[in-house]
């Protein structure tokens, strides 16, 4: 999804874009690039999908981001799921988070591209 900010950034004065700002969730890189691995995998992954950051960051990261209510969890038995034997726990992206997130990037491109 690409949201055409350009116009309507443009329009607003600074404060007016602060406020906004101030709006938009925020999100350390760690959490960023375990919100993109569970988008880009349909809005659910395993633990050990996420590859991107260290193994150590991943679990810290995702109860965060349970906590936050971001994500949901929920445990399924290894034979439905990945893993060998016991339970394993598959976590999915919260409804509007995915579009939340995709706010958060579009603007973020927006800045890089227009603020100096």
């Amino acid at each position: 999804m690409e949201i055409d900010l350009g116009q309507t950034m443009r329009t607003r004065d600074v404060d007016e874009i602060k406020e906004l700002a101030d709006h938009v969730p925020h999100f350390t890189v760690a959490e960023a690039a375990i919100i993109q691995t569970i988008i880009n995998r349909g809005g659910m992954a395993y633990g050990l999908e996420i590859t991107d950051i260290p193994r150590g960051t991943v679990y810290v990261t995702l109860q965060r981001l349970e906590s936050r209510g971001i994500l949901t969890s929920f445990k399924e038995d290894s034979e439905t799921g990945r893993g060998r034997g016991g339970q394993v726990r598959q976590y999915q992206i919260v409804p509007p988070w995915d579009v939340r997130f995709e706010v958060w990037v579009q603007l973020g491109r927006f800045f890089k591209r227009n603020i100096r």
